[in-house]
């Protein structure tokens, strides 16, 4: 069972990642989703499968780490189909087993760095909602872990890159919000206000 990671991220790349790129671009965008559309399909076999599997030994980690990761692809994949309210619910899914404190033997080492990614996935929808507090919170999160992890594997590129991508995100996360925090401070004192940058409605995220 392959883990699809996010494509936005510098967390890695599969076939499904390839796809989003295409709908991202609009090269073969109907191809693209009726790929999409199909691996949505199998990921859902996959998933009653890990669900079946996983209820009938409730006790084995590893068990637990393929449902969770199941719930980890059809987040990407809905993700890939616009469809981010069912996304989160298994991209949260993916969380609530990953996180569960009999399952952490099997997200130890750098399979920790899968529960960084999906709090990052969880990020880039807050930002895409115009919900920066709740992006930055996300990415502190993922932060923290992907430190841990540079300490333990320094040789490791890619945690190396995951924490550049995440501390470019959270400064400009922090400047947009420390910004909207002075707006709001001048507004409530009725002091003119100056050039800053931006309001919240103005908000788009970051590439």
């Amino acid at each position: 069972m392959r883990h699809i990671i996010d494509d936005q991220s510098p967390l890695g790349r599969g076939g499904s990642a390839v796809l989003l790129d295409a709908i991202g671009r609009g090269d073969g965008v109907e191809s693209a989703r009726d790929d999409l559309t199909g691996a949505l399909g199998r990921y859902r076999i996959a998933l009653a499968s890990a669900e079946s599997l996983s209820q009938r030994h409730p006790h084995n980690p590893e068990l637990q780490r393929d449902l969770a990761i199941c719930h980890d692809n059809l987040g990407d994949t809905l993700s890939g189909l616009d469809d981010a309210q069912e996304a989160d619910h298994h991209f949260k899914s993916f969380l609530g087993i990953a996180e569960a404190p009999e399952n952490r033997s099997a997200f130890k080492g750098l399979r920790a760095r899968e529960i960084a990614a999906v709090h990052m996935k969880l990020g880039r929808g807050r930002e895409s909602e115009k919900m920066p507090r709740l992006a930055l919170e996300r990415y502190l999160q993922a932060r923290t872990m992907v430190e841990k992890l540079a300490i333990d594997f320094p040789e490791n590129q890619r945690l190396r890159e995951d924490l550049q991508w995440l501390r470019h995100k959270i400064s400009r996360l922090s400047e947009r919000l420390e910004a909207d925090d002075r707006r709001i401070a001048r507004n409530r004192a009725n002091i003119p206000e100056t050039h800053d940058s931006g309001t919240p409605s103005d908000w788009q995220g970051d590439a």
